[in-house]
């Protein structure tokens, strides 16, 4: 009977031996080692430690890459950590795609470095985050996310070409940070925009037209299929400010 749990002992205490070093051997075959650390320590000092030991965390997380996505993403939902967790998403790029739903969550985050940090970050990551934004538009009803959508959308160009009707609506908007931030967006978003942008221009209100004609000028010379509607408009407009903006979008074009 002790010869038994002498064995059985023994089998334990080597198991507990061996296993770090199969999970090593194993977290060494899918590259999820750097410099003699695995993936979740350095996401521990990338959190945990002082300045110094942050950006060393961060050199080490860009070297594994896109396998340590997932383990950055699992630490995005702590406040104290959310900074810097996105910030080594960022240096990833576009193999941080995975991440994206989680940023766009934080975009209304009540902390705003965190809201801003990811916004910067979609940004890095690239136009592939584009259907993420279109979808999160489509459903976002409070307003400093929803304008933080927009200007993200305006600043992959005619990429987010998907998410025009949304933001040439945008233009009705009564804020007027709202149709500013609809205006540069479309003016970015060029030919694929123009038609959305120039139908606005006989809207009722005086404001949703002089933001068209706005996010018009914007886009020079690829609006030049709408300079007749400009044109036509500029005989019927009545308001001295839309009228300027008009003009100012048809020598633009034309330029």
């Amino acid at each position: 009977m002790l010869k038994r749990k002498s064995k059985f002992l023994f089998l334990i205490l080597t198991g507990l031996v061996l296993c770090p070093q199969i999970v090593e051997a194993k977290d060494k075959k899918k590259n999820l080692m750097y410099d003699g650390k695995s993936v979740t320590e350095w996401v521990g000092k990338l959190i945990y430690s002082k300045i110094d030991g942050k950006k060393k965390a961060m050199t080490a997380i860009k070297a594994i890459g896109e396998p340590a996505v997932p383990y950055l993403i699992k630490n995005l939902g702590k406040r104290d950590a959310f900074y810097w967790v996105a910030a080594a998403l960022g240096e990833l790029g576009e193999k941080s795609v995975p991440a994206i739903p989680k940023l766009i969550s934080h975009l209304s985050d009540k902390y705003d470095r965190n809201a801003d940090k990811a916004y910067e970050v979609i940004r890095q990551i690239g136009p592939k985050s584009v259907p993420y934004l279109v979808k999160a538009l489509s459903k976002e009803k409070k307003f400093a996310p929803k304008l933080k959508l927009v200007k993200l959308l305006g600043t992959f160009g005619a990429q987010s070409k998907d998410a025009v009707p949304a933001i040439a609506k945008l233009l009705r908007n009564k804020n007027p940070d709202m149709r500013k931030a609809a205006s540069l967006s479309l003016g970015n978003m060029g030919p694929t925009a123009a038609k959305a942008a120039a139908k606005e221009l006989s809207n009722k209100k005086s404001y949703v037209r002089l933001a068209a004609a706005a996010s018009l000028a914007r886009m020079g010379a690829s609006a030049k299929e709408v300079v007749p509607l400009l044109e036509a408009r500029l005989l019927k407009e009545k308001k001295k400010d839309v009228k300027e903006a008009i003009k100012n979008a048809i020598l633009n074009i034309k330029a």
